[in-house]
């Protein structure tokens, strides 16, 4: 089983406020669970 650790509020602030985007959160874990098959998400 294969499970992804997120920190999202570093992503999450990395990406809006240096990068200029924001992340589809839903499309991110619906990508990770087709394409990488994790089974389990923990996001801190």
């Amino acid at each position: 089983m294969r499970y992804a650790f997120i920190d999202v509020q570093n992503t999450d602030t990395t990406t809006k406020k240096l990068l200029g985007f924001y992340i589809d959160w839903e499309k991110l874990f619906n990508f990770l669970k087709k394409n990488w098959g994790v089974k389990k998400f923990l996001c801190i």
